[in-house]
């Protein structure tokens, strides 16, 4: 079962995190088929099942959302990997931060930008969070994430990464960040963007978009 993390920039009881979980409903209070049966259409009402109003079936994964909704999606290497494939065509951007690194947040406005500017049938933006240390539960990792996602208008794929920080910066090649992947059409990784000096390493990434969607 997935559980999405949404936020649409409301107040949310508790947390502030609206925490949307598919087929899942409380437990009935009463027992016998009418108790079944109002737990049926209390789970078509809450979504719990696919409906006419979303004929197919996409609520909720990665990459649909409503126009200017902020979500964080929880998910190991293995998903983010496949979230990239599944942006097959298009050039891919991937900045790669965490809320203790000043360096990476000082810097997340201009993929917000790049999102804005460039074409969606071109270019796609994704940030991916590894606050995860292994030193606390990832649901409270959420909180001070998505607050920031949101201060951002970050209206693009944002994700969690559930497997510690020392697993992504082997497995993806990385030795530090802030750092930018960028993917080209067929999905395979260009190159791993990181600072030089003072510049934004954003310079580098215009240019290497430019360069991938006029190459086609």
């Amino acid at each position: 079962m997935r559980h999405a993390l949404v936020s649409d920039g409301c107040d949310a009881p508790s947390s502030g995190v609206a925490v949307r979980t598919a087929g899942k409903a409380p437990p009935p209070s009463c027992k016998g088929w009418r108790a079944a049966e109002s737990m049926l259409i209390l789970l078509l009402l809450l979504g719990g099942c696919s409906s006419s109003s979303d004929p197919s079936g996409d609520a909720g994964r990665p990459g649909i959302r409503a126009p200017g909704q902020v979500d964080l999606q929880p998910m190991d290497l293995a998903g983010f990997r496949n979230l990239i494939a599944r942006q097959r065509g298009k050039v891919v951007v991937v900045d790669v931060w965490a809320t203790y690194c000043p360096p990476c947040m000082r810097n997340f406005h201009h993929l917000v930008t790049l999102h804005r500017e460039a074409d969606p049938q071109n270019v796609v933006c994704m940030s991916l969070n590894i606050d995860n240390q292994g030193l606390a539960p990832i649901d409270r990792l959420v909180p001070p994430v998505l607050k920031f996602l949101e201060k951002q208008k970050a209206t693009f794929d944002n994700v969690l990464m559930t497997e510690d920080a020392d697993q992504v910066y082997r497995k993806l090649g990385l030795v530090g960040i802030p750092a930018i992947l960028v993917y080209d059409q067929q999905g395979r990784l260009v190159e791993r963007v990181i600072p030089q000096g003072e510049q934004s390493p954003y310079v580098r990434v215009a240019e290497l978009v430019r360069q991938l969607v006029e190459s086609g």
